[in-house]
This record gives C-alpha cells, structure tokens and sequence, in this order.
C-alpha cells in the first residue's frame, strides 16, 4: 500500500449467526469486494470455522477475494446473545484491534450489520463508524416488524407479541394482500420460547435499525414495489446470487449431485429442498419420501444430517432401492447451481427468503412448505401474488398425505401457466440488477456513500 494513496473504504460485516443470514451477506461482501472495498467478515466461532471450510478449493487455496478478511467472535450460549453487556465489550475490543492493524485493509470506515444483529450499530455509533443495516428477508417482513409498535397502541398484538385479535387479517396498504395475525413472522412457531425469541429479535431489530445511516434489502423494486414504498428507509439491492462464487454455505456442498443432473431430461427433476433449520414428524417424514417416489419423476433431495433419524434414513434408503437412480438425496447440495440446471422442473422449498429469492431468479415454479418465521408470509406471496407456486392447506400438525404431496408436483408441472408467469417473474427479476436497473443503481449509491 502506498504511502501517498489512502486504503479504499473498509467494511466490517456483521451477520446474524444462522445460514439464511450468512450467505446473503456473504454474497454482498464479494460483490463489494469486485468495486474495490475491503471487507473484514465477522462470525461467531463455530460459523467462522465451518465457513472457512467450505471456501477451500482443492488446491488447498480460498475461494475468496483477497480483499475479504475473516474473523471471528468467540460463542455465546443462546441466552447469551441477549445481553449487551457481554457482547458489547467484545465486539468494542475486537474492532480496536483491527484498527490497530497494520495492513492494507486499513481503518473500519463503515459498520454494515445484519438486521437481527443491529444491536452493534453501538459499537459502531459509540466508535464514531458510519453505520448501515442489511435485511436479509423481504420488504413485507420489513413492513411488519416496523409496525410492531402500532400493532400493540391498536390493540391487535400485546407486548410480547402474541396477538389479541386470533386469525384476523391487517390491511397496511390497499395495495397490499392482508396478512393474518397468525402468519406474523415471530408466531409461526410451535415453541413458545420460540416464539419469544423471535419476537424479541425482530423487535431489538425495529429498535437498533433507527442508528443506522442507511438500510439496504435483498429483494427488488419489481418484486415488492408495494410495500417498499411503505419502507422507504429500504433501498432494495436484490437478488443476491451467484452461481461462480463458492462461499456462504456453513455446509459443505455435495457437488456429485450436479452430474446426476447432467444425466437427467430436460425438465424432470423435482428439487426439494427446506432449508437449515426445518424439521419433518416421523409420519410427515414418510409421506413426503412416498409422494416423491409416487410421482415417477427424478428426485434429488437434499436431507440435513441433523433433520431425521435412523429410522427415517433406513426408509428413504428403501424408496431409494425402489426407485434406482432416478432418485437422489444429498446432505447438503450447491442450491443456486443446481436450480440453475436445465434438468430440474420444479422447486420443492421451506419458502426461506434466499431459497425463494433463488428459485425466483431462476425462473421455476415452487412447491410451498413453510416452517417457520417468514416463510408463511413468503408462501403467500409465492402462491396467491406472484402466482408461481403452490401450497398445502394443512391445520397446525396435520400430516399432508402421499397421494397430496404427488398430486400437487404433478399440477404445478402439468399446468405450463404457472412455468410462464416464473420465466416473467425471472426476467423482471434479474433486470433490475442489470446495468442501470433499480438495484445496481441502489448498490452504487450505497457504495458512492461508503467511500464518501
């Protein structure tokens, strides 16, 4: 670094420590990274050790930029990352002794924060840093969690946030579809405790958002124009994908899976896939093994080491024997690359924001199962607003049945509507990150905004 050129402006990014909210802003700091930023990385221990592992190419180097430095916080317990008097002091001493550094990274100018992770813009306002937010779920999410206060002066919700008005829907907008009390993002749990956390979350984020200087989403104009409208603090910078970048998964990929599907016909494959977090009973679990076999169509299933037991693993290796190679299942699989293939036809998803994001992007119907927070709100949008997928009317833990789950791939497929409104939705999609679209030119304002 030469003496006479001062370093380009240096981000410290901050992610909520769960897969749904690393790998977005994962993708953002390599995308920050080509316009010439530096960027330290911040995780958790745990996350930072699981994500350096899944950056290692096979000649032993990073996938990352050079630009891009990782480091690391140590763990909490969960009832831990409540208290700002223990995580305050560590992240305040950890940003001091990389200021301290003499490197070509250079001084943090700019603290960018995950939206559940907020509470560190006081690191940031405290140390005099420019402060910014990233939300890594949609605008109508945003649009609820905002109003949280109003929601309890009207009476609808009280103050942990359980609502007071049961199965009522809440219009925020003409412009908007309603949305009932009982797919609030922080209700959609069966935990209590749960359901207290998430509120809680949501809520400190609603708070700490007011510190920041700037707020930028992952979701576009053409998507959400509605209620981006309602959020204008939100300047939208969607989609983050990319199908050349390695980096974000906190699992590592089973990139096998990508030669089966060269082996399949073109718009065959089911893709199922429910995220990190989402977890099957035992009767539900065999059901969705027996729909997929019964619909006679390839399958690559991706099922989490963590999400089933001997049991349910010893019955999908019996539908595996039945149906020989036109079924697949992998523990965790390239998702980005893998939508993108030519050979899958439809999207089997949890509704996670980046899963819809991704299926969105890349022009598939989807098949909605949500599970938990958003992606109830998600599916609504996915189903009765975009009109690209379909869902399952199931009450509470009621097992959806095998001829169900077959019935549905097989309308979603067979019905070529909802295929052409997806390649729509695609185009308008991906236009915005285009030269001179909505998105790319939020990016460079944000980007204009850092380095000034």
């Amino acid at each position: 670094m030469g003496s006479d050129y001062p370093p380009p402006p240096h981000l410290l990014l901050f992610p909520y420590p769960a897969q749904g909210h690393v790998m977005p802003l994962m993708e953002l700091a390599q995308t920050l990274a080509i316009h010439g930023l530096n960027i330290t990385f911040l995780n958790t221990q745990t996350n930072h050790n699981r994500l350096i592992a899944s950056t290692i190419l096979e000649n032993g180097t990073s996938s990352l930029s050079h630009r891009i430095r990782m480091v690391s916080l140590p763990d909490l317990a969960d009832n831990e990352y409540h208290m700002d008097q223990l995580r305050q002091p560590m992240l305040e001493k950890l940003v001091s002794e990389l200021n301290e550094k003499d490197d070509d990274h250079g001084r943090i100018t700019c603290f960018l924060a995950d939206y559940c992770a907020a509470w560190s813009l006081e690191v940031g306002k405290k140390m005099g840093i420019k402060t910014a937010v990233f939300v890594p779920f949609s605008a109508t999410t945003l649009l609820l969690i905002s109003n949280i206060q109003n929601l309890i002066d009207d009476g609808t919700i009280d103050q942990e946030g359980v609502p007071l008005r049961k199965d009522a829907n809440i219009e925020f907008s003409p412009l908007l579809p309603h949305i009932n009390t009982k797919d609030f993002t922080w209700v959609r749990s069966n935990s209590v405790e749960i359901k207290r956390v998430l509120f809680d979350l949501v809520k400190s984020g609603m708070e700490k958002e007011k510190l920041s200087q700037w707020t930028i989403i992952n979701t576009t104009q053409s998507l959400e124009s509605a209620a981006l409208s309602l959020v204008p603090q939100a300047r939208p910078i969607g989609p983050l994908i990319s199908v050349n970048r390695q980096a974000g998964n906190l699992w590592l990929e089973d990139l096998e899976c990508l030669k089966w599907l060269d082996q399949q016909s073109t718009n065959s494959v089911i893709y199922a896939a429910f995220g990190s977090t989402t977890f099957f009973s035992h009767d539900q679990f065999l059901n969705l093994a027996s729909g997929l076999e019964l619909t006679n169509r390839p399958f690559l299933w991706v099922i989490r080491p963590d999400s089933v037991n001997g049991a349910e693993l010893e019955y999908i290796e019996r539908v595996l024997d039945r149906v020989g190679t036109m079924g697949k299942v992998v523990k965790w699989a390239p998702q980005e690359k893998v939508l993108g293939h030519p050979s899958v036809a439809c999207f089997f998803t949890h509704c996670g924001w980046n899963s819809t994001i991704e299926g969105i992007s890349n022009g598939l119907p989807l098949l909605c199962w949500p599970y938990i927070g958003d992606q109830f709100m998600d599916k609504n949008y996915i189903c009765y607003v975009w009109r690209v997928g379909l869902g399952f009317e199931r009450k509470d833990e009621e097992v959806i049945s095998k001829e169900e789950i077959r019935d549905k791939i097989e309308t979603l497929i067979s019905d070529k509507s909802f295929k052409a409104r997806a390649l729509e939705l695609k185009d308008s999609t991906l236009s915005c990150v285009k030269e001179n679209g909505s998105s790319y030119k939020n990016l460079l304002d944000f980007i204009e905004w850092v380095r000034n």
